[in-house]
């Protein structure tokens, strides 16, 4: 279900990375250390729950990463 009566709705954050709501296009993630950091990494539309699940695997992969590189 879309949210209603957003422009522009965070829905999560963590770090750098931002689950939002945009009114017309939906869930979508965003990078905040892109250049431009409203380019869209991933767009759901409106499958919020897809979304949120996705969000969090998107977050975890960042915490790996950033795990292996402080054990080297």
């Amino acid at each position: 279900m879309a949210e209603k009566g957003w422009l522009y709705r965070e829905i999560k954050v963590f770090d750098h990375l931002e689950l939002v709501w945009i009114n017309g296009k939906g869930y979508q993630i965003l990078d905040t250390n892109y250049p431009h950091p409203l380019d869209t990494l991933i767009e759901f539309g409106d499958e919020k729950y897809k979304a949120l699940a996705h969000f969090d695997q998107v977050v975890f992969d960042h915490l790996k990463v950033k795990i292996l590189k402080k054990s080297i």
